[in-house]
This record gives structure tokens, C-alpha cells and sequence, in this order.
């Protein structure tokens, strides 16, 4: 038996004693023992691996912190610190008065209320990367650029046939390159899906570039996926795209489609309905000439949707286009658009509705409405 590092091989191994566990949690754990590996000595097993004894974190409850992680428990009430070797310290804590105390992954947030409170940190994160201009280009780069919070976090990014490690501290951002094989092309199904996982919140940002065309998104934590999507693709040349990513088996997807898709051989025209079923990780990836916005995209458990454009050209040469969508349940009714300073012509707003609704618009001191109807 080969036994990772810090550690060695023990007919009957100290299962108890020899965890972080003991240092800060005060529940009687009883002695059991078993063939294994055991930490060495001045070491003990944080639940990963086995570190040195000064830099266990703190369990409570059956739930590790890593050292100096500060979290909110007792429904927001109390804000802790893990104090290696001595436990949480604990004082008392209240969220702000535009605030409200909500779970999330299993850990106590104070969130805005109302539509603000679409955030983009988590622990677990799903997404794939587009098609950008045409395929097999020599210059293209797939990279995610993750933030950490958190003193000491641990990140696993997970594709169908590789998982990379990464560890970054507070205020740090990595940069992780993955193979160009992870692009999706064309009309398909595709097992390309890229897992992303971290012991304490991180944000991510993905970014696919190819010379002179290039687009980054920033990527949801799986908290904020949904079930219910609209798709927005910009209006111009090529080929307009969306993707759907699943998160777990047995996922079935509704697309009420705008505009005319083929997938496996078969056309499908605006107005028809695509059906299709997917499993953890794989994704689907739908491409047209035709404006694809207003496409419904329904499914029986939470789904990340990208959209966008292979590559648009607008004024300029083209550029690739690519935003993860927030579902309908995190859509709101007032928004203010800043124009884009450097845009020497004019912007664009695209909107859409999720029911028959009254829009209201004001551009200086011009108001003006229109109806709009479901998709539109």
C-alpha cells in the first residue's frame, strides 16, 4: 500500500486521535481500528489530507472551517473565526437592514433583498466554452481566471479526462489553461462540460481567445442555475449559438426554438420544439444563421445556459460573443444601462420578456412604451 505524503502504512491505525477533529471539537469520538495509512507523527488528517498539527482548522458540528475562515451561523445571528487550535470564536451579528440571511450551498449568506441578490461567488461551478470564429484555429486559448476570498482555498477543475489542483489565498486571482479539445463545434451534444470546485467561495471567469477575436463570461455558481431560460443572441452574420449545460443525470430540455436549428440530421424550423436529454456534465450546443432570440429553453432540474455568436461583426471586424444567462427566476423590472464610453456610433440594449408585460424606456428626457409579449 502506498500512503501519501506526511503519512505511513499501519496494520491498525489510529482513526481518532489522529484527526484535526480532536483538536477543536469536543464530541467523544471512540478508538476503532483498521488496516490504512496513518499521519505521522506532529501531523494529523483534516478530512483531505494530513497537515501539520498548528494548522488544523476548526470542526464543529460535523462541519470543518479552515483556519482563520470566518462563516455566519445561528441563521446569521453569530459571525465566527476558526482559531487553529482553540475552535470558533463567536460574536454577535446581524445583516443589514436591505438585507436578508439565506443558505446557500449550505452555507449562511446575508444577501440583498429583492432582485439584487444574484451573486456571482459559490463553491461549485458548471461550463463549457463556445465555438469562437472557425474551428481548429492554432491561436486559441481556453482559460478560467478564479478570485478567492478565503485565507488557504482549494480549487478542483474537473473535465471528462483530467482534474487540475490549485490553491490560492485571499485577494489572489489564478489563471488555469485547459485543452483547446473543450471547444464545442457546431450543432451537437458534447461530454466538454468543466466542473470547478472550491472547500471556500471563490468567482470564476472563463475566457476563450483566438488572435484578433476574444470573450470572457462570467460563470454562475450552481446555486443560481435555473430551469426556465430566454435566449439573446446579437443580431449579424454567422452563426448565432446557445449552449446548455447540465449539472446532474436525468436531465431533460425543452427548446421552443426562433429560429431554424439541424441537429443530428434533422431540421428543425421556428416555432418547433426540441427535445433532448442529458446527463451530468454534457451540454448541447445549438448554432443558426438566424436571430435565436426569444428561444425558450425549459428543463426538468437546473441547467447553466450560455449564448452569443461565434463571431459578430458590428462598425469593426468580428469579435466573439458569449454570456452565461441568469434564469427567469433572478430577472427583475428596473435596470439602469450606462452606454459603453469608447462606442462612437450607438448601443444596443436587448430585451426580453418572460410574459406580457408594459416596457417603459427613458433616454435623457425622451420616455416612450411598448407592449411586449411572452419572448419577445
Amino acid at each position: 500500500m502506498t500512503c501519501p505524503a506526511n503519512s505511513h502504512y499501519e496494520v491498525c491505525t489510529n482513526t481518532c486521535s489522529n484527526h484535526c477533529a480532536n483538536v477543536t471539537d469536543a464530541e467523544p469520538c471512540p478508538e476503532t481500528c483498521m488496516e490504512g495509512c496513518q499521519c505521522d507523527d506532529g501531523f494529523l488528517f483534516d478530512g483531505v489530507a494530513c497537515i501539520p498539527k498548528e494548522k488544523c482548522g476548526c470542526f464543529s458540528n460535523g462541519q470543518y472551517y479552515q483556519p482563520n475562515e470566518m462563516v455566519l451561523l445561528n441563521a446569521c445571528k453569530k459571525q465566527c473565526t476558526c482559531i487553529p487550535g482553540e475552535g470558533l470564536t463567536c460574536i454577535d451579528h446581524s445583516c443589514a437592514a436591505q438585507e436578508t440571511c439565506e443558505s446557500q450551498e449550505g452555507v449562511m449568506r446575508c444577501v440583498q433583498k429583492g432582485t439584487c441578490s444574484v451573486t456571482s461567488r459559490g463553491k461549485s461551478f458548471i461550463t463549457a466554452f463556445m465555438q469562437n470564429l472557425s474551428p481548429g484555429q492554432p491561436t486559441q486559448k481556453l482559460e478560467l481566471y478564479i478570485s478567492g476570498y478565503n485565507f488557504v482555498t482549494n480549487i478542483n477543475v474537473s473535465t471528462s479526462n483530467t482534474i487540475l489542483h490549485k490553491t490560492i489565498n485571499e485577494g489572489e486571482i489564478a489563471s488555469i489553461t485547459l485543452p483547446q479539445s473543450l471547444v464545442m463545434v457546431g450543432s451537437d451534444k458534447f461530454n466538454k462540460a468543466v466542473l470547478i470546485e472550491a472547500n471556500q467561495d471563490i468567482s470564476v471567469i472563463s475566457y476563450n481567445y483566438v488572435d484578433k477575436t476574444s470573450e470572457g463570461t462570467i460563470t454562475y455558481p450552481i446555486h443560481q442555475l435555473g430551469q426556465l431560460y430566454y435566449v439573446v443572441t446579437p443580431i449579424g452574420n454567422g452563426a448565432k449559438e446557445f449552449a446548455i449545460i447540465a449539472h446532474e443525470d436525468l436531465t431533460t430540455v425543452t427548446v421552443h426554438l426562433k429560429g431554424t436549428v439541424t441537429y443530428k440530421s434533422k431540421v428543425y424550423h421556428p416555432g418547433s420544439i426540441l427535445v433532448t436529454d442529458l446527463k451530468a456534465f454534457e451540454a448541447i450546443q445549438l448554432q443558426s444563421t438566424d436571430d435565436l432570440s426569444g428561444t425558450r429553453i425549459e428543463s426538468t432540474k437546473p441547467v447553466a445556459v450560455l449564448s452569443g455568436h461565434t463571431c459578430v461583426s458590428k462598425f469593426t471586424s468580428c469579435d466573439h460573443v458569449v454570456e452565461q444567462l441568469l434564469p427567469v427566476q433572478s430577472w427583475g423590472t428596473t435596470f439602469i444601462v450606462p452606454p459603453i464610453p469608447f462606442q462612437t456610433q450607438y448601443d444596443i440594449a436587448h430585451i426580453v420578456s418572460a410574459e406580457n408585460t408594459l416596457l417603459k424606456y427613458q433616454s435623457s428626457s425622451k420616455t416612450e412604451s411598448r407592449s411586449l409579449v411572452a419572448g419577445e
